[in-house]
């Protein structure tokens, strides 16, 4: 993709990011000056919605290390894990990418192979795009209620496994006109061809991402201080939002992790479920509460690193 026109889609992506940030401030704004809502009144749910959202970071980072394991890097998971919580914080950086570079960069500083790196950080993402758009299959049936259409869940399903394998033909038919996506899927593949143990640990990390998106749902849920989103009728549709949420907020070039897209999706998805002001406090609260998770994990990954010895290949 030419850079003028990369530069445009990331304008655009921010200006979007910006748009729904102002939507979204202005109904928190609205809701305070009418006294409709007490943020005060939801701190008491930022501790074990918290908890759990740090156990998913360990989920995930664990996931990674798996991966690393796969790829035949002899990575201690306290370096692997360190690394990946310390680049975490680069998400908020303009661009949306800084993360995923500062993790190889930091990785290469330590000895990783690049190449090795950036194929389980491939794989990583294709894992978690997978697991959420899965996941999100329950939120596209509820809305389909409402609209009163009558689909059955196996159309559903299907429609969901064909957008899937759409998106990965798509990819594989670009790869000969791309050395750039060619060169990423050569890198990828001693992952998805492995031995006996890698095959084993693909599958760990697979299940880890898995857990890890689980458990960021839960402390979502875990904020409604009626506990609505925890019924067994709910936490489905709140799973199914989290991931779509998440996942316009990962493709949307320019948003730093998704601020603002993120929260008008959760605001207009949990409005049926709790009403409006409650949706705006939730999704307001999980901002800060990942925002401050994200911060603490920084520091926790600055401590995971300190003493350990970073080796230059060669």
């Amino acid at each position: 993709m030419p850079a003028m026109r990369r530069g445009w889609l990331t304008l655009a992506g921010a200006g979007l990011a910006i748009a729904c940030l102002v939507l979204f401030s202005r109904q928190v704004a609205g809701l305070v000056s009418d006294g409709s809502i007490d943020l005060l009144g939801a701190l008491p749910q930022l501790v074990p919605a918290s908890c759990a959202f740090l156990v998913a970071y360990a989920a995930f980072a664990s996931g990674w290390h798996a991966l690393l394991l796969a790829g035949r890097v002899p990575a201690s998971w306290r370096v692997s894990s360190g690394i990946f919580a310390t680049t975490q914080f680069g998400k908020y950086l303009p661009g949306n990418v800084g993360h995923h570079l500062g993790r190889v960069a930091l990785a290469a500083s330590y000895g990783f192979p690049g190449a090795t790196v950036v194929a389980t950080m491939v794989v990583e993402a294709g894992l978690v795009v997978a697991w959420m758009a899965v996941l999100g299959l329950p939120l596209l049936e509820f809305w389909l209620g409402r609209l009163d259409l009558d689909v059955p869940a196996l159309v559903t399903a299907l429609a969901g496994a064909g957008i899937l394998l759409g998106g990965a033909s798509v990819v594989l038919h670009k790869q000969r006109r791309h050395p750039r996506i060619a060169a990423l899927l050569e890198a990828v593949d001693p992952l998805l061809r492995p031995d006996r143990r890698s095959k084993g640990l693909l599958a760990v990390s697979a299940a880890l991402i898995l857990a890890g998106i689980v458990l960021s749902a839960l402390s979502l849920s875990l904020l409604d201080p009626g506990g609505t989103l925890l019924s067994f009728d709910a936490f489905p549709i709140t799973l199914g939002l989290f991931a779509c949420a998440w996942l316009l907020g990962f493709v949307t070039p320019g948003a730093p992790a998704g601020i603002g897209i993120r929260e008008l999706m959760l605001t207009e998805g949990l409005t049926p479920l709790v009403g409006r002001e409650q949706a705006v406090v939730i999704a307001l609260t999980f901002r800060i509460l990942s925002t401050g998770s994200d911060l603490l994990v920084f520091l926790a990954g600055l401590g995971m690193l300190s003493g350990a010895r970073r080796r230059h290949p060669g």
